[in-house]
């Protein structure tokens, strides 16, 4: 035999004995499995799994029928993971016939003697029937008795590297046909012995540069396989043959890159004892890893800072909460730990919200938007906009769920205020236009009821069914006027109040001859509000009386009232500061929750002799007073109205005494009327020439003002003019009165209007008037308040 053949027998034995020992590395193995182990459960938590692993992970029983495969399952053996997993394939089925029978015998020596690890390397046929050559690690499972029942373990595709030691001593062939970079080092030495071109590329050197040179200038200072380090590496190569993972190398230039090693011990026929070294530069991977940790902290940061509630849950019934971020444990109340011990439907207040989801989730792959009520962990009820998505796995089964939550509970409300808001100014436009006209009728009604009762005897028939109509009249006076209270174009006529002697005041006098009970507590530093004293009574004795009727029995009714600071906004839809809260509870028959939601509708009642325009009337007072009010009942148990209204700082102005007016007698002057309405124009005429006024009538504002001016003119000018507010098509009082004062700016006016709650009405003299009378209104009134004018007394 020539020497060239017998050192390439000795070069291809030595290559068996070190692939023997290479396949006994199982301590380093293990240690590096373990390593991307904890690498993959930390992805699977925040990024499910990690999609570009170039090896096999599998799970399977003591027959070899897998039942978890993930990795590159195709790329190395050319089949798919339902293959094996649905049973098309057995990993045995593709084990290379030269090797299965030693793998069976090593698999069972390793059951046998109790080995809980075991590593070895092998050959496969692919499904196109090419060889791959393959590294397996696995660890046996047991039960509870001890009994093998399978393992798991992970498998690399390791042709490359067996292609090279194939190869190795042919330093031809192995620059022709190896991707990696391979170098032997001299084992005492440490100096390099040979190298391939592809390894010297790899570090930025020329061909040969590297050769005699001490192998540490591949290693970066910081890397645990430097210098200082080296020493123990090669503890672990002289006792296990081996050593494999992956190195931070150093480049000629000094840039760093990273590589996975492989290191085999071997004697050379020429060198003796040599470290054969195969690297794979993995710089890429590893950036994509170091960029993933980087991602996942910036996405676990976001998870954990966002105000949104973010929740993974599986499908269930009843759906197990995995993971809650921080903003949950805020919106629910509970603490994470607590969540996670959860299922989501305890959160659900009504539990067919969530079936409704599931069924929609169901059919079809987007992501799915629903607003549920959840229960916190206090009791309250909150509304959350849910957006749901379902993640599937490869065959569209179901995962789990990951869900952002938003509370829009604050929102809702809002939302239900400006919608309750808008429904009263529309309901009140309508309104005041009806209360407008029905005024007119009332003001000629009861005009002429109060001219007929001249002409009657006092005593008889006919006096007392006049005075029975005109009782009628004013009730519809009454309905109207709650019809303007919350028309479109009103305004309280304010100012600073005691609000607890109100309150005792209206509340005291509703209940006269009741079998309820009052009990109040007011405090003596209770703050004063600037309200419309009137409106506000109207409030109090309307709850009262409702409260009074559903106690038919008696009882007592607690009415209370305290100082409340308003710190943010989201405790109630107003505006952070001071208010004083009233509390009218009752406990009586209840409101059913159907009807709470609604009784502040206008012409919403369940009295059947109601108008439904009580509550409505009390809603639009508070709101015109930049407050709220709430209402909580139980059936059975009773009803809470709370009132919140705005405190104030202002004192309470001091109140003036008037004068009385003078008796009336018969009248002397010239008075025009200006009123699209012929029925009060007629009354007016006849009312006032009556008493000895000289009374011209006019119908709308255009006329009034030339009939003013040619008065003036003539020497012959009207004492006093009474004036429509609105004249519907025409000019009205408001402007009738401005070309009036320029004409005459002693003009004395009186404003008249079915809108008694126009701001013009409240503060008439701002606008030019010296007197006004609200539709509708008795000839009494009229005449003192003309009377007053034209002589200046009163």
């Amino acid at each position: 035999m020539k020497d060239e053949d017998k050192t390439k027998k000795q070069l291809i034995d030595e290559l068996a004995a070190l692939r023997q020992r290479n396949s006994e590395l199982a301590l380093p193995e293990i240690e590096r499995i373990q390593a991307e182990e904890a690498l993959r459960e930390s992805e699977e938590r925040y990024r499910s799994f990690v999609e570009n692993f170039n090896g096999i992970a599998y799970r399977g029983d003591a027959n070899f029928n897998i039942d978890f495969f993930h990795g590159s399952v195709r790329k190395i053996t050319g089949y798919s993971e339902d293959d094996f997993i649905k049973g098309k394939v057995k990993w045995q089925d593709i084990i290379h016939k030269d090797d299965l029978s030693w793998i069976l015998e090593d698999v069972k020596k390793a059951i046998s003697e109790g080995l809980g690890t075991f590593v070895r390397e092998y050959r496969l046929i692919r499904k196109d029937d090419s060889i791959v050559w393959v590294w397996e690690s696995s660890q046996t499972l047991l039960d509870d008795t001890g009994q093998v029942i399978g393992a798991q373990g992970i498998f690399e595709d390791i042709t490359e590297r067996k292609n090279a030691e194939r190869y190795i001593h042919t330093q031809a062939e192995v620059t022709k046909n190896m991707a990696e970079g391979a170098y032997i080092v001299g084992l005492h030495d440490v100096k390099i012995r040979w190298a391939t071109p592809r390894f010297e590329a790899m570090f930025g050197y020329e061909p040969g540069e590297m050769i005699g040179r001490h192998a540490s200038i591949v290693n970066a200072p910081t890397d645990l396989t430097s210098v200082e380090r080296a020493d123990e590496i090669m503890e672990v190569i002289r006792r296990t043959g081996g050593w494999r993972g992956e190195v931070n190398n150093i480049k000629k230039d000094g840039a760093p890159f990273w590589c996975n090693a492989s290191v085999s011990v071997f004697t050379h026929p020429e060198y003796g004892e040599v470290l054969l070294a195969v690297h794979t530069d993995i710089t890429e991977r590893k950036q994509a890893e170091e960029s993933l940790v980087a991602s996942e902290e910036r996405y676990r940061s976001l998870v954990n800072n966002v105000q949104l509630g973010i929740l993974r849950s599986t499908p269930g019934p009843p759906g197990r909460i995995l993971e809650a971020n921080p903003a949950m444990e805020e919106i629910t109340g509970y603490s994470r730990e607590e969540l996670i011990a959860m299922d989501t439907e305890e959160l659900y207040v009504h539990l067919e919200e969530r079936e409704s989801i599931l069924e929609e989730l169901a059919m079809t792959r987007e992501a799915v938007t629903r607003e549920l009520r959840w229960r916190k962990k206090n009791g309250s009820e909150i509304v959350v906009l849910d957006r749901v998505n379902a993640v599937r796995d490869d065959a569209g089964k179901i995962l789990y769920f990951d869900a952002i939550f938003e509370d829009i509970t604050e929102r809702k409300q809002l939302e239900e205020e400006r919608q309750r808001a808008a429904k009263l100014e529309s309901v009140g436009i309508l309104a005041g236009g009806i209360a407008h006209d029905f005024n007119n009728l009332l003001t000629g009604i009861m005009g002429n009821i109060g001219l007929a009762k001249r002409h009657v005897e006092p005593k008889s028939k006919a006096m007392d069914r006049l005075a029975e109509a005109e009782k009628a009249s004013v009730r519809a006076k009454d309905l109207t006027q709650q019809l303007l209270t919350f028309a479109s174009g009103g305004a309280p006529i304010k100012e600073t109040v005691s609000v607890a002697a109100l309150i005792s005041d209206s509340a005291t006098f509703a209940l006269r001859g009741s079998n309820v009970r009052v009990e109040f507590s007011l405090p003596d530093d209770l703050w004063l509000a600037e309200i419309d004293e009137g409106q506000i009574s109207q409030v109090i004795t309307n709850l009262v009386i409702n409260a009074n009727e559903a106690m038919p029995e008696g009882g007592v009714l607690n009415i209370g009232a305290k100082n409340t600071v308003i710190q943010r906004r989201g405790e109630l839809p107003l505006p952070k500061g001071n208010y004083v809260e009233i509390t009218i509870e009752d406990h009586g028959t209840g409101i059913s929750k159907e009807h709470l939601d609604r009784i502040f509708d206008p012409y919403f009642s369940t009295k059947q002799k109601g108008s439904g325009l009580g509550l409505a009337t009390a809603y639009s007072i508070i709101k015109n007073h930049g407050g709220y009010i709430t209402a909580k009942s139980k059936l059975g148990v009773g009803t809470t109205f709370r009132i919140y209204l705005p405190a104030s700082e202002k004192p309470i102005p001091k109140k003036e005494e008037t004068a009385p007016v003078e008796a009336l007698i018969t009248r002397k002057g010239r008075v025009m009327v200006m009123d699209d309405e012929e029925v009060i124009r007629k009354l007016l005429h006849d009312e006032l020439t009556d008493v000895g006024y000289e009374v011209e009538l006019t119908v709308n504002g255009a006329q009034a003002i030339e009939r003013y001016r040619k008065a003036k003119e003539s020497g012959q000018p009207f004492d006093a003019v009474i004036l429509d507010l609105t004249v519907p098509g025409g000019v009205g009082g408001k402007e009738v009165i401005r070309k009036l004062l320029e004409i005459d700016p002693n003009v004395k006016a009186i404003v008249s209007s079915g809108y008694s709650t126009d701001p013009i009405m409240a503060g008439f003299k701002e606008y030019g008037f010296s007197g006004v009378v609200a539709k509708p209104y008795t000839i009494a009134l009229l005449e003192k308040t003309l009377h007053s004018i034209i002589t200046g007394k009163g």
